[in-house]
């Protein structure tokens, strides 16, 4: 990152749920960042990638999947997190 460029910010919604709520506070995490200025922010929904519940075992050199990947270059293009959780009774 350059000096003049800004952080990004990933926002990520961390649940996949169906009913979920949290694509509500994501997005109003995600306009009050725009809304500073100070960030580049970059709301991430795991639910559009293909995720599996569990990677390959012990097995270091298989490749992850393809949603995997992709979740993967988009993290790593981030400067900075906010990981919006779900609380379960």
């Amino acid at each position: 990152m350059s000096v003049t460029e800004k952080p990004t910010l990933a926002i990520i919604i961390g649940s996949i749920r169906p009913d979920r709520f949290g694509p509500t506070p994501a997005s109003w995490l995600a306009e009050e960042a725009q809304l500073h200025g100070s960030f580049d922010v970059d709301l991430i929904d795991l639910g559009d990638y293909a995720l599996p519940m569990e990677l390959a075992g012990d097995d270091p050199a298989a490749t992850p999947p393809a949603g995997v990947l992709r979740l993967g270059e988009r993290l790593a293009a981030a400067d900075a997190f906010v990981l919006v959780t779900p609380v379960y009774n």
